[in-house]
């Protein structure tokens, strides 16, 4: 399920303040910064917590982090 426009400005905004070195230095791995990324949900099987992707559009790098901390959900 793709995410809505107010959930990717969620999630922008959440990496902004939470990993800023990601949108000031770009990629861990390219240091590529006006590539971009793109964001999907990613099920993993027998995982309980829905996680978030992050990849670098310039080289597939890609990181996770816990959906419902990045969107404030709380269950």
């Amino acid at each position: 399920m793709a995410y809505t426009d107010d959930q990717r400005q969620r999630i922008a905004a959440w990496i902004e303040q939470k990993v800023p070195r990601l949108t000031a230095e770009g990629c861990p791995l390219c240091t590529h910064a006006s590539a971009g990324y793109g964001v999907e949900r990613v099920v993993v099987p027998n995982l309980d917590v829905p996680l978030l992707a992050v990849a670098c559009r310039n080289c597939g790098y890609v990181m996770l982090f816990n959906e419902q901390a990045v969107l404030g959900v709380t269950t």
